[in-house]
This record gives structure tokens, sequence and C-alpha cells, in this order.
């Protein structure tokens, strides 16, 4: 039996490899949310119908970043959600996911969303300490 990982034409539709589903990890940061256009509501709503787990980190400057794990597809199709139906096409900039990486948590937690009240850089340099 080979220990090598499959590549992508070895899997089918569902993105499953020898019977198992496979999950994948993104990392994404967006800018310029606006307040009353529910897209919170709606994201979270999203991930949790569609099984993505992961986080989103927001503060009060209209900006977020976190991570999502998910079948490849739901990951996909929420991607294209928000470029096509949250961030109007001139400012498509305000939103960049990193590539799918395979997911290597064991356990994936339902997504879930924090507020801070810091910039985020001074959150995450002050959570290193």
């Amino acid at each position: 039996m080979s220990s090598e990982i499959p590549l992508p034409s070895q899997t089918d539709d569902n993105n499953r490899i020898s019977g198992l589903d496979v999950h994948m990890m993104t990392e994404f940061w967006f800018s310029g949310i606006k307040p009353g256009n529910n897209f919170r509501g709606q994201l979270l709503q999203r991930c949790r119908i569609n099984n993505i787990g992961g986080f989103i980190v927001y503060n009060n400057e209209g900006r977020a970043l976190g991570k999502m794990y998910g079948k490849r597809k739901d990951l996909n199709e929420l991607k294209d959600w928000i470029w096509n139906g949250c961030i109007p096409i001139p400012f498509c900039k305000r939103a960049t996911f990193s590539k799918n990486a395979l997911c290597t948590e064991a356990v994936i937690p339902p997504f879930q969303e924090r507020f801070i009240s810091k910039t985020l850089k001074e959150y995450f340099d002050n959570d290193s300490e």
C-alpha cells in the first residue's frame, strides 16, 4: 500500500479518496465590511448549513480575517457567494483567500465569530506575547 498523497485526479466528484471525505482549509481577509447589510449573519448561516468550520475575527474598522475548513466544493461555493453576491465588482480586492490546503485538523470546530476593539495587527501582536 502506497503512503503517497493522492492527486486531485484520483478523487471523485465529492472529493473523496478511498471513501473518506477530504477536508480543505483556506485563510481569508476582508476589508470594507459595511454595517447593516447582514453579511455577518448570512456568512454564519451559510457556513453552518454547509458544514464549514473555522472562525472569523471582526474589528470595529470593518476588517476581518479567519480560517475556514470544509469540503473543497463547499469552500469554493462560499467564496463565489462572497465575491459575486457581497462585494461590488470595483471592490473585489477587499476579499482575499489563500489557496486551499489539505486540512490537518483532527476535529473541525463549528464556524464561530469573534469581535475585537483593537486593530487586527494589535490583536495578533499582543496575542503572541
